[in-house]
């Protein structure tokens, strides 16, 4: 909604506040104009606020001008000259949609000859007419922007390319919009993403260390320490292999591609296996000793990762549509080849049978000893919660002494998110009842001799640098399955998980309360309505959860 009041409109109920910068300014505001919501829906008191920020804003434009007066021209460079030109045809191609751009007072055999004319023309650089007028169109993009052009520079070079690039363009564009064809934006790949529907004149040139930079000052809000470092690494990968001075607005979708040619081909930790070499060096070398690259699945990340970044570009005007969508390895989400396996059999009786159960030394630095010591604490009892709830290593090592529980005439373990406890899910309070062959081992008497209600049901856990629990606890537990001959590369803790998940699927329990004991999701809106299965009926199902073939009778209490 427009408003009487110069630099008011209304949007979504809310009065908003805009001021355009003038053109020539904008590289010294480093901002094109000035737009942000007023928080308030009253006309009156956005009159108000509308002054004042009026009376500041137009203090800082008096500002630029005189520093832009007294301040020299700036010499034209190519990543502004890509910039420029982007500028310059998203501006032809909106008066063309207008107006036909000048083809006036003719009929539409006419504009459809003298097209074709300019098609053919703008397609021969060095044609007189074309010359004069991408001089001409340069001229008056060096003024309005405050620049020195030397037309023997490479940056010139580039702009005049592109410009003549640009003219021939247009007129194809239009040549299709006269037939009535909008089967797609256009032919040149420079200019294809440029729509005359789309307000480039808000876009400014930003690079994709900047980006990076506003990216991760808008997206940190609730977000926890260990994925915003599984972040930064990911973002870090991203500015390194498509370069950190690129300018956003030059990312192609083939720019796309060849960064997941480029992950198809890096191995894993390819920084601590190669600290001397750059990333593309890396990848390189991979390929001609035909190293194990990376997994389908951590590929598909890092695309990820950049789909979001150039996502979150879109949204803040600075293009004008992501060219990463789509861009993925094919057949990798799940893939088996990719996931993490659950444990063997035979896997899981060389733990439980190693002599933290049977008896060691201690559950310190003597876990793997033969010896006459069976310590139970969180080295003990963490994996068999693990394979016998299904609960993620960061949900067990968090627990509360109060998080184990009886509930509707069920035993229970709380998992949640209060305090700064973290889940893997959203999903909020889950309750998983307890196996009977954890309480036959001595999780409740465990629980009983754990002193006070409030504090940790595993306090000897210490939190790493990350904020969480598990992250000592799995590399311990990585020594661990290696101490007992189980270590493979395809398994992990997390493959208690699968363990558990498998033993569901053999017990023919229902999709339903699959998710209810596993926390899974289905995805489909009605996940979040109900208050779910009752405890009592989940206790029932868990005990229908067994491993043929391992026997914890030596465990019991």
């Amino acid at each position: 909604m427009a408003s009487r009041y110069p630099r008011l409109f209304k949007r979504y109920g809310n009065w908003y506040f805009r001021a355009k910068v003038p053109e020539a300014l904008r590289p010294l505001l480093n901002r094109v104009e000035y737009r942000f919501s007023l928080r308030t829906s009253d006309y009156a008191e956005a009159k108000r606020l509308a002054a004042s920020y009026s009376q500041r804003i137009d203090g800082e434009i008096a500002k630029a001008r005189r520093q832009f007066e007294n301040k020299p021209f700036s010499p034209l460079t190519v990543a502004h000259a890509d910039y420029l030109a982007l500028e310059w045809f998203h501006s032809v191609e909106k008066r063309s949609i207008e107006d036909r751009a000048g083809y006036v007072n003719i009929t539409p055999g006419e504009f459809e000859l003298q097209l074709q004319q300019d098609i053919y023309r703008f397609g021969d650089a060095t044609d007189d007419v074309t010359t004069q007028t991408v001089q001409s169109v340069i001229g008056e993009l060096a003024r309005a922007n405050g620049l020195t052009v030397k037309m023997d520079s490479p940056a010139f070079r580039r702009l005049s390319d592109l410009i003549g690039r640009g003219l021939r363009e247009n007129a194809l564009r239009q040549l299709k919009r006269l037939k009535a064809d909008y089967s797609s934006n256009g032919s040149d790949e420079f200019y294809v993403s440029t729509k005359g529907d789309y307000d480039l004149t808000q876009m400014i040139p930003v690079n994709v260390r900047n980006l990076i930079k506003k990216y991760n000052e808008h997206r940190t809000d609730n977000v926890a320490p260990k994925t915003i470092l599984k972040r930064r690494s990911q973002i870090e990968l991203i500015e390194e292999l498509i370069g950190p001075d690129t300018l956003v607005a030059n990312i192609s979708r083939d720019n796309v591609r060849q960064f997941r040619n480029t992950l198809s081909t890096l191995p894993p930790n390819a920084r601590k296996r190669f600290p001397a070499m750059s990333l593309k060096e890396a990848a390189a070398l991979a390929r001609t000793q035909s190293m194990m690259p990376m997994s389908a699945v951590s590929a598909n990340i890092y695309l990820s990762a950049l789909s979001h970044l150039l996502e979150f570009a879109v949204e803040e005007r600075l293009i004008g549509s992501n060219p990463a969508t789509n861009i993925r390895i094919k057949d990798a989400s799940f893939a088996a080849d990719d996931a993490r396996h659950a444990f063997t059999i035979e896997q899981l009786v060389r733990i439980f049978n190693a002599p933290i159960y049977t008896g060691c030394i201690d559950d310190g630095g003597g876990y793997n000893k033969v010896g006459k010591s069976r310590p139970r604490r969180g080295r003990f009892w963490i994996p068999l919660i693990a394979l016998f709830s299904g609960l993620r290593l960061q949900e067990i090592c968090q627990l509360n002494v109060a998080d184990i529980a009886e509930l509707s005439g069920a035993l229970v373990i709380k998992v949640s998110a209060e305090g700064n406890r973290r889940v893997k899910t959203e999903a909020g309070i889950r309750y998983v009842p307890i196996h009977p062959e954890l309480v036959r081992i001595g999780l409740i008497k465990y629980v009983a001799n754990v002193c006070g209600d409030e504090g940790r049901l595993f306090p000897e856990i210490t939190e790493a640098k990350t904020g969480y629990y598990s992250d000592n606890f799995s590399k311990w537990f990585g020594n661990f399955l290696q101490s007992v001959g189980a270590k493979t590369p395809k398994t992990s803790f997390h493959s208690f998980r699968h363990n558990f998940r498998d033993a569901l699927r053999e017990a023919d329990i229902s999709p339903e309360r699959v998710r209810a004991l596993g926390g899974w999701s289905s995805g489909k809106t009605e996940d979040n309505y109900g208050q779910g299965h009752k405890p009592r009926t989940l206790a029932e199902e868990i005990t229908k959860v067994r491993f043929d073939g391992l026997d914890l009778s030596g465990l019991h209490v």
